[in-house]
């Protein structure tokens, strides 16, 4: 008994350690104007989806209502306004915002740009950054002033712009459309009861991983102090030199220690034993698991989905904007993105479905039920993983939980972890933050 208090003791000491370190580690809170361009981005980007793919007026009048209806609280939104108003002839509308515009350059562009005044700064190219807002101002400038040909240029930019969006809203769109599957697939798979009638077989088909109560929480306390320990060790030597490289050192290093540990706690007799237990005596990829790891797919998009709305709902406090951008600007670098593109696609699907699902989540439904085992394997595995993406890792988590303890077949949830890793860097490097 006193073993089992320690090892709780070191469970809970563990859990308390990475928490501190990852409040730690946040990224910094965006900057007041990073925080208004974001907004200000997301606005021109909702409309030009709304522009791209709308079927109903009303819908595009209610954004641009809405829009207007809080331009008394965000004033900085104001000379975007004027332009999409103005862009849709609703210049009734802008001419009070217009009025009240304090920016005097803005305010003589965007009066220039629709026939309201004749005066217009010598140096407005260099008022607005490059973007859509730029072109479209440029368009209308020079349309304005019978310029044909910079008026053409103008278009070819505005029309880049606008494809991007257009195929942002396609894959957005896939996007939604594969959650609904995936949702469909869900509720199918929480309340088949098929497999009762069919092959007499309980509808979870994994077997538990007997392990005594004190093994298991020291193996997990044990686990989440190596995960600091690793990390801290891999910045320590590389600090900000290569980031890359520190967190492909810091990851391999906490695979060897897991390793020695799983081996001390799970497994006596080698590599044959291991395979034996985990189930992966049979590595041959079957076609039929194609299916299974597009439902399984489906079934994560659906979880994240639920996850981002449930976050939004509640305010959770934590940008994964600043992370994302990050991993952007790695996977901008050729070297960077191949070894981000292995390790997020190859090592860790392989490494954290054999700890997490085929040690962590079998060895907890030797104490209780699935719905049990499935949860607190997935808050581990959760707990590993950036602070900002903790509601989206959970979702993922729960996910994969579901389907190895749906399938029973660990190299089906290895799969489905790296074609989702592997989707997920595929958007990141496209610009898309879903």
């Amino acid at each position: 008994m006193r073993d089992l208090y320690q090892s709780i003791g070191l469970f809970v000491f563990s859990l308390i350690l990475v928490v501190t370190i990852q409040l730690q580690n946040l990224p910094p809170e965006p900057t007041e104007e990073v925080r208004i361009n974001r907004e200000r981005d997301e606005i021109i980007v909702s409309y030009l989806f709304l522009k791209s793919d709308f079927l109903d007026q009303t819908i595009l009048e209610d954004f641009l209502e809405k829009t207007l209806a809080n331009s008394e609280e965000k004033p900085y939104l104001n000379d975007l306004l004027i332009l999409l108003l103005g862009i849709e002839g609703k210049l009734e509308k802008a001419a009070p915002l217009l009025e009240k515009l304090s920016d005097l350059p803005k305010k003589q562009i965007l009066a220039y740009s629709f026939g309201q005044s004749e005066i217009i700064p010598l140096n407005w190219e260099d008022v607005y950054p490059d973007g859509w807002v730029k072109a479209k101002l440029a368009s209308l400038i020079y349309r304005r002033d019978n310029d044909d040909a910079l008026y053409a240029e103008s278009l070819v930019s505005i029309r880049e712009y606008e494809n991007l969006t257009h195929g942002f809203a396609r894959i957005n769109h896939a996007f939604q459309l594969m959650g609904l599957i995936g949702f469909i697939i869900l509720i199918g798979m929480i309340f088949s009861r098929r497999y009762y009638r069919i092959l007499g077989k309980p509808f979870f088909l994994l077997s538990p991983l007997y392990l005594p109560t004190s093994h298991f929480f020291r193996f997990s306390g044990l686990l989440l102090i190596g995960f600091i320990l690793t990390g801290s060790l891999a910045q320590w030597l590389f600090g900000r030199l290569d980031q890359m490289a520190g967190m492909l050192t810091g990851y391999i290093l906490f695979i060897l220690l897991t390793y020695y540990l799983s081996k001390r706690t799970f497994f006596e007799h080698g590599q044959t034993k291991l395979l034996q237990t985990l189930q992966l005596d049979d590595l041959k990829m079957h076609f039929s698991y194609v299916w299974h790891i597009f439902k399984a797919v489906s079934v994560l998009v659906a979880l994240y989905l639920s996850s981002l709305a449930i976050s939004h709902t509640l305010g959770w406090p934590l940008d994964r904007f600043s992370l994302n951008s990050h991993y952007q600007n790695l996977l901008n670098q050729p070297i960077s993105a191949a070894l981000m593109f292995a390790m997020a696609c190859i090592l860790a699907p392989i490494f954290e479905e054999i700890v997490f699902r085929g040690m962590i989540q079998r060895a907890l439904l030797g104490y209780g039920k699935p719905w049990v085992a499935i949860l607190v394997s997935s808050l581990i595995f959760m707990i590993i993983h950036p602070m900002p993406q903790w509601p989206a890792t959970l979702a993922v988590g729960l996910g994969l939980a579901l389907v190895y303890q749906r399938s029973g077949n660990l190299l089906i949830s290895i799969w489905t972890h790296a074609a989702w890793n592997g989707f997920m860097l595929i958007l990141i490097n496209l610009g898309i933050f879903p």
